[in-house]
């Protein structure tokens, strides 16, 4: 038989044992700015809080004022010029996913943001067209090729298999 508990924070009361996470009473924007710092070299507001990680790592994340997670950069943007329009994203004209500071920041399309990045020889790719040609040439085993090519024997498998990377 489970008992009633009541929460010590907001005094709701449940069968669980997991407790309601207080937000801070600090306001929002207190608690996002003192997560900065100013690159001298580069002139970034860099953000120093949690990054997040996955495909499309590298960005600062946030808790927002509803408490959900968001990108650091695209809360600065929404704070200082609202929404952003359908279809669109924010950008950096400094390439640096840390960045924060909002004269650094402005609105494209995912378009315009991979055009950005081709021209200035960055690349979605890990690997170059010549790197997957030896790779599906290579009598190597996977495993090896993985080691030397610095990515998951999956993704070797994938590439050898005709399921990734098919063209570019």
């Amino acid at each position: 038989m489970s008992r009633t508990i009541t929460c010590p924070n907001c005094g709701h009361h449940d069968v669980a044992r997991n407790f309601h996470v207080v937000q801070s009473r600090r306001p929002v924007a207190e608690r996002f700015w003192e997560k900065t710092a100013r690159n001298g070299e580069t002139g970034c507001l860099e953000w120093t809080g949690g990054i997040s990680g996955g495909k499309n790592g590298g960005y600062g994340c946030f808790r927002n004022e509803d408490g959900r997670t968001v990108k650091a950069h695209i809360w600065v943007w929404k704070q200082k010029h609202g929404s952003i329009p359908s279809g669109k994203c924010v950008l950096h004209k400094c390439d640096n996913r840390r960045c924060v500071e909002e004269k650094h920041l402005f609105i494209g399309t995912r378009g315009e943001n991979n055009a950005d990045r081709d021209s200035k020889g960055r690349t979605f790719w890990k690997l170059s067209h010549e790197d997957v040609a030896e790779i599906r040439e290579s009598d190597d085993p996977q495993s090896v090729l993985a080691e030397l090519y610095g990515v998951s024997q999956g993704h070797i498998s994938n590439l050898i298999n005709g399921r990734r990377r098919i063209s570019q």
